[in-house]
Order: structure tokens, then sequence, then C-alpha cells
């Protein structure tokens, strides 16, 4: 099976204030030629099909009309997905209108299309969310599910992001420790990316957290202790002394619960 890929067109660009349209109907002219003389079996058209989220109605004509001028006659399947540019709801709006004309718009990851028979293809999503191109006895997977991202727009899975959380709090193994040791075993991996997964993943620990919380304090008999810590006064500018405080059920026995101020701490015993 023979697919033409595309990407980046950027309908609407200016330099200064010189608009591109011209050149972008050469280059899309172009695209029709190679799909006539190479026998092109599927165009995926990948991302960024406008330069801005909200284009020139000018950039949205030249898109639609270019488009299932690309599909031959709904010979030729044109599958088409959202760039970082582009605004995957303005672009699914036309979508329905699209499909009858062999043009397959997927605005987000986890977007189907229903099966359709054409002359000389047909498009279906099988049973694990799969985008399937079925031509000349060929099968080609246009789009796939995605995998578990716990983070968003993060490529970590939850194993990684588990072991280093556990590295942290359980062996007391700094970021830029770890960085070093996944250095050894050919990751590379900056300070500052382990910082940027931390707090998306403490947010997905919250459930756990609270649940533990509401445990804890319902026990007959708990355990307090605390610790001294810097914490930055953003209305003071400048770092003053707060406690971590490490709440612990002593029957029946439970794992500790951490807070991190007295203000947080006293809301914690209220009531207790």
């Amino acid at each position: 099976m023979r697919i033409l890929h595309t990407s980046d067109w950027h309908l609407g660009k200016s330099l200064e204030t010189k608009t591109r349209y011209e050149e972008q109907q050469h280059f899309i002219d172009e695209i029709s030629d190679i799909i006539d003389r190479k026998n092109i079996d599927v165009v995926i058209l990948s991302g960024d099909v406008f330069d801005t989220s909200n284009p020139p109605a000018v950039a949205e004509a030249m898109f639609f009309n270019s488009i299932v001028r690309l599909a031959k006659d709904r010979t030729v399947p044109v599958v088409v997905i959202a760039g970082n540019h582009d605004s995957p709801d303005r672009l699914l709006a036309g979508a329905g209108i699209l499909r009858p004309y062999g043009v397959f718009i997927f605005g987000k990851p986890g977007d189907t299309v229903p099966e359709m028979k054409f002359d000389t293809y047909s498009i279906s999503t099988d049973e694990n969310g799969a985008v399937l191109i079925e031509k000349n006895g060929e099968k080609a997977v246009i789009t796939a599910p995605m995998p578990l991202m716990p983070i968003y727009k993060g490529m970590p899975g939850a194993s990684m992001l588990a072991e280093v959380l556990l590295q942290k709090y359980e062996y007391h193994v700094p970021f830029y420790r770890q960085v070093k040791q996944l250095e050894h075993l050919g990751v590379k991996l900056s300070k500052n990316t382990l910082d940027g997964w931390f707090r998306p993943v403490c947010e997905l620990l919250r459930p756990l957290y609270l649940e533990l919380r509401k445990k804890v304090l319902a026990a007959d008999y708990f355990q307090v202790d605390e610790t001294t810590l810097p914490v930055i006064n953003h209305d003071r500018h400048k770092a003053v002394k707060e406690y971590i405080w490490i709440v612990r059920a002593a029957v029946p026995r439970l794992p500790s619960s951490i807070t991190t101020t007295d203000r947080v701490h006293k809301k914690l015993r209220s009531g207790f």
C-alpha cells in the first residue's frame, strides 16, 4: 500500500504583510499531481492544517476545496489529524460532511469513524479502537488506541512514575541523584522533567491521600510528630519556618498521613 504522508500546511500563515495563499495552493497542486503519478493509495495529513486555531475564511475554503480534490472522487482515502496549531473542534465541525467524499478527520486521541465502504476501499474501527483502511487486499492501521498516559501530554507510564516517587520518599533518593542513576541506564532525563512530573502525580494520588486521612482520623488513638521546614512566603517574599506534621494511627496501625503547615494541621485535628 502506497501512503503519502504530509503535514504542517499552516494554511493562513503570512510573512509580515504578505500572504502565502498562492504558494500554498502550488504545493497542494503538486501533492495532487503526485497522487496521480505515483498511484497513491492513502493520504495522511498529520497536523497543523492551519497556522492558528482561528484561521481566516480564505484558508478554510482552501482546505475544504483542496482536501476533497485530493480524495480523487472517493478513490483515495484522506485522513486528517489535528495538530497543536489547529482547533480540534473546528476541524471536526466539518467531519460529517466530508466523510462521504472520502475525507476522515480526527481531532483528538480516541476519535473513531463509522464503518464505510467505497468502490475501492473500506474504513472501519476495530474493537480496540484502531482505525483501519482496507484497500487492494491490504490493511493499514491509520490510528491506534492511545497508551495509558497518567500525565497529560506526558510520556512516562504508571510504573515509571511510581518508581520515581518510591525512590524519593521510601529510599530518600533526591531527583538529581535519580537523574544520574537513569543516565547509567541510558535514559536521559533532566531534573526539571522529574520536577514537572511531581505535581500531576501528587494530584493523581490525592484521592488515596484523602481516604487514608479519613481512616487515620477515624482511629481512637493516633500519634503526631513534627519537623521544621523552610517554606517560601510569597507575601513576605522570603522563606519562613513551617512544619511537616506526621500523623499516624497507632490502633489500627496505618501508614502516616502528612500535612505541611500549622494551618492545615489545625484543620486536620479539628473535631477530634
